[in-house]
């Protein structure tokens, strides 16, 4: 992983906004696997790779057949400063697998990560890294991957069946419907604060691109 390491340190360079999270640097495909397995069993590999790793589960909730899982740890501290001061952040992560039956008695694993600053909430962009190039996502890709690679390794990875990959486009679809409908909802609101907050909570469906 090389090539993260390497755009982790010219993310921490940049001052223009970027993008905060594992989507950075890693491709939808990279991002997501088929696992021969039901929901349930996937479930339990998932929530053990993750806690091996520290990270532990903080939620979990159905959805669409599935499961969502949350995962939250902290992975230290980093101290920077200068002649004005010195800031200490607190640097963790945040990760959500989103588990969905697919037909055959597979699941399709998607994994996402962001970083955590002092145990606030998260996000998504930043003017630069504040954290020294801990908090450009790269950490939460190396995670993702690495997850990735031992349901890989493991052999439990199996290639999707054409029916599997017709269900998976069909998630797209619903996906870009419910988005344009927030997208039309948020025509409506006049307060532009308010307009704003309509268009964040469209769904972001890039992560379900095939």
């Amino acid at each position: 992983m090389k090539r993260i390491a390497l755009l982790a340190s010219l993310a921490a360079a940049c001052m223009t906004p970027v993008t905060t999270n594992s989507t950075t640097f890693l491709s939808p495909a990279d991002s997501r696997a088929i696992v021969g397995e039901n929901v349930q069993a996937t479930s339990l590999d998932v929530v053990r790779m993750f806690d091996e790793r520290h990270f532990n589960l903080v939620d979990q909730h159905p959805a669409d057949g599935g499961l969502v899982l949350t995962f939250r740890g902290s992975r230290g501290a980093v101290t920077e400063g200068d002649r004005h001061g010195v800031t200490t952040y607190d640097v963790g992560s945040e990760f959500v697998a989103t588990l969905r039956p697919m037909p055959g008695g597979v699941t399709q694993v998607e994994l996402f990560g962001r970083p955590l600053l002092n145990g606030g909430q998260p996000y998504d962009t930043i003017a630069g890294d504040p954290a020294g190039g801990r908090a450009t996502g790269a950490d939460e890709a190396e995670v993702v991957h690495g997850v990735l690679s031992e349901l890989q390794l493991a052999g439990k990875v199996v290639q999707p069946s054409p029916a599997a990959q017709q269900q998976e486009q069909s998630a797209l679809d619903q996906c870009k419907t419910a988005r344009v409908a927030v997208f039309e909802r948020a025509k409506s609101v006049s307060d532009p604060d308010a307009r704003a907050k309509v268009y964040e909570s469209a769904p972001d469906c890039s992560k379900l691109t095939p």
